[in-house]
């Protein structure tokens, strides 16, 4: 069972969904404006909205011409699509894993790109 709520500030969840923007429906471990406060009993949940995110299952979801959202039930409408049981809980955590060893790598290359500019700048 999966619920979601808007996210007020005061409670603390399993995980969040923005709401609104380009990202709507990417899921985050710590909540942000305009989120959705995600409550759930199934093991990978987070993972699995990580995958729709990746996958763009959210993008025809989205609404609105100014500023796009995401609603909860369009939240809704897409678990009882995707959602299983028997999903492969390896595969699951396999995304997850590549998505942290891309931070990690982007990290990286925002270090290597600032000691290249403090050598260029020692140059000088």
């Amino acid at each position: 069972m999966i619920k979601f709520r808007t996210y007020t500030g005061k409670e603390k969840a399993d995980f969040y969904v923005q709401r609104h923007g380009e990202n709507a429906g990417r899921p985050t471990k710590q909540p942000i404006r305009n989120c959705f406060a995600v409550y759930s009993n199934y093991n990978h949940a987070f993972e699995l909205f990580y995958c729709l995110y990746k996958a763009q299952v959210f993008k025809k979801y989205l609404h609105g011409t100014a500023q796009q959202f995401i609603n909860s039930r369009n939240l809704e409408e897409i678990l009882r699509i995707y959602y299983r049981e028997d999903y492969n809980p390896k595969k699951l955590k396999a995304v997850q894993e590549i998505n942290n060893l891309l931070d990690i790598e982007a990290q990286k290359r925002i270090l290597l790109q600032e000691m290249q500019i403090t050598l260029a700048k020692s140059l000088l």
